[in-house]
């Protein structure tokens, strides 16, 4: 993980703006298309998956492209709630596949 360190707040909020803007730029439609409801796998970026199911989409238009979520994986067992990008997103899973990596301790094998 990389830590940035900013002189002020200003820095770290058009900061914040400029990577929600890279993000939104690289989304795809599919992933634009998730919904409440929708099951997905994505990268963690740690060597494992993460599981996830979208609670919300957000209307408003600079968080058109976030979802809160509960997501799950070899790290976090038990879920965590939290807002996730749809551009991070790998691929949608049914629930069906969802349940059956639950199962099996939320692991690929």
């Amino acid at each position: 993980m990389d830590i940035i360190q900013f002189d002020s707040v200003e820095d770290a909020f058009n900061a914040e703006e400029n990577a929600r803007r890279k993000a939104d730029s690289r989304t795809t439609e599919e992933q634009k298309e998730l919904k409440k409801g929708d099951y997905f796998v994505k990268d963690s970026g740690l060597g494992f998956p993460i599981f996830g199911k979208v609670l919300k989409e957000y209307k408003r238009g600079h968080l058109k492209n976030y979802r809160l979520c509960e997501c799950y994986s070899i790290g976090c067992p038990y879920g965590e709630r939290g807002d996730v990008h749809v551009s991070t997103i790998g691929y949608r899973i049914d629930e069906k596949m969802f349940n059956k990596f639950k199962e099996n301790g939320w692991n690929l094998d």
